[in-house]
């Protein structure tokens, strides 16, 4: 472990016992540029939690959103919102961006990017002569021109899948993807469905959510007893393929197996992982969906073709992507296992959780990287 990190626990250790501010160690300021804040988020509540845990580590934050809804943040957090929840024009938000981003330049060392490569488009050229430095957060399979240009203008990118990608430029860092390992965690008095399965998350063709659809004519045609539920909300663009789906079921005459219902919000993720068998998710390798990580840290089996994970949980986990053959084949399989084997594999999974992907492991992996 580095010098500096045992230095900075130690003082984390001594200023939490006699109750006082470690400013050694916390003295840097913080702006973080993201999507959501919102605590009841269907999608990004999870970002309430990071910026819960980021207070701890520097002395203010400023967080900049393009939506905000509930917050519930300590005082050296001020959180400043671009306007999508009043509706407000794309040139308002550009505008209100700059005033910010400008206003706020003294109370701030260094810059936090999370998801959206424009703002380090927008702003990173003001950030280089403010003398700020940039880091950004970026996990997605595609890229462009644009996302080129941002990495450029970026000290450190950081990703949670060697398959994202933005892991193939040198300055990028692989990340733990930050589960709040407290939060989400079996409930030994939970009810789960027989047989049941739940894909979770927003509803939309990246998601391939047909794969399970596919997979579940395969397993009534084999007489398997079984409950899919695909729950999750669509954007307005994503309501022609929820229809698609809806067709298919209806077409397979699935409508006594399969199950559509709206998201929930983060508060509820816990309770609704704690209610089902088996989680599935069929996104790409290049993007390490969370909810694949929370699932298994609710010590719930799960079935997934992304790549990021072949080697490193058990293989009765993994299943060809795409291949709603290989997909119904284990989950039947799955099905199968005895309480001490599903208890035993939803052990291993959270504990991989845990070592590899846990918010405290996010949080002491960042903080001395965002301090300088």
């Amino acid at each position: 472990m580095a010098k500096k990190t045992i230095l900075r626990r130690f003082g984390d250790f001594m200023c939490s016992l006699y109750g006082i501010s470690n400013f050694v160690f916390k003295k840097m300021r913080l702006l973080i540029l993201t999507q959501t804040i919102h605590k009841d988020d269907n999608l990004l509540g999870f970002f309430h939690s990071w910026l819960e845990r980021f207070s701890t580590k520097f002395s203010s934050l400023v967080a900049i959103c393009l939506f905000m809804g509930r917050v519930e943040l300590p005082n050296n957090v001020k959180v400043l919102s671009l306007g999508k929840e009043h509706r407000s024009s794309k040139l308002s938000r550009i505008l209100k961006f700059y005033k910010y981003i400008w206003e706020e330049r003294k109370n701030y060392d260094a810059v936090f990017v999370h998801m959206n490569q424009i703002y380090v488009l927008l702003g990173g050229l003001l950030w280089k002569v403010l003398g700020k430095r940039i880091y950004l957060w970026r996990n997605h399979t595609e890229g462009n021109i644009l996302t080129n240009i941002a990495v450029i203008l970026s000290d450190k990118v950081f990703c949670t899948s060697p398959f994202s990608y933005t892991a193939r430029f040198k300055k990028t860092q692989i990340m733990p993807a930050g589960v709040d390992t407290a939060v989400f965690k079996k409930d030994f008095k939970a009810d789960k469905f027989k047989n049941s399965v739940l894909c979770f998350g927003r509803i939309s063709p990246v998601k391939k959510i047909e794969v399970l659809i596919e997979a579940a004519k395969e397993l009534k045609e084999r007489a398997v007893l079984f409950e899919a539920h695909i729950i999750g909300d669509t954007l307005l663009r994503d309501k022609k393929y929820l229809k698609f789906l809806k067709e298919m079921v209806k077409i397979y005459k699935l409508s006594e197996r399969v199950f559509f219902r709206d998201g929930v919000p983060y508060s509820k993720a816990n309770a609704l992982y704690n209610g089902y068998k088996i989680y599935v998710n069929f996104t790409a390798s290049g993007s390490l969906d969370k909810t694949i990580l929370e699932a298994m840290s609710c010590e719930m089996p799960v079935l997934v073709s992304n790549k990021s994970f072949e080697g490193v949980i058990d293989e009765r986990c993994i299943f060809s992507e795409g291949d709603s053959h290989d997909l119904a084949l284990k989950l039947e399989r799955l099905f199968d296992l005895n309480k001490e084997e599903e208890e035993l594999l939803g052990e291993k999974l959270r504990d991989y959780v845990i070592k590899n992907h846990s918010l405290d492991a996010l949080i002491d992996r960042l903080t001395p990287i965002l301090n300088g």
